[in-house]
């Protein structure tokens, strides 16, 4: 049975239900048609963006002390302000990680009653 493109849809918050190009796994829109890099320099950016992108994530995760599970793929268990924080750790300007941070500080002192 040929499966669907499946990737995920930010405009609707659902999945993709285009048909995938031929030999590929995803549709024209999603990156089917993407040869990806070709030249050894253009393979080394990528994983070279790759590897830093995960670094900066699993930095963020780190420094929130987030439980990771042992299951498949290592997912991360949080709550959904935990993934709004880790996602403005990673993509977010330079003041709003300073808000974003004064504003999490200030909840702990609250919540441990601290000065």
């Amino acid at each position: 049975m040929k499966r669907r493109c499946g990737a995920w849809c930010h405009g609707r918050g659902s999945r993709c239900f285009a048909w995938p190009v031929p030999g590929k796994k995803r549709c024209r829109w999603h990156g089917g048609l993407s040869t990806g890099p070709k030249t050894p320099e253009g393979r080394a950016r990528s994983f070279a963006a790759r590897d830093a992108g995960r670094a900066r994530y699993f930095a963020g995760v780190k420094a929130l002390g987030i439980k990771r599970t042992s299951g498949r793929g290592g997912r991360i268990t949080e709550n959904m302000a935990r993934k709004h924080f880790v996602k403005t750790l990673l993509h977010g300007t330079k003041e709003e990680v300073i808000a974003e941070v004064s504003k999490r500080v200030a909840a702990y002192k609250r919540e441990h009653n601290e000065k």
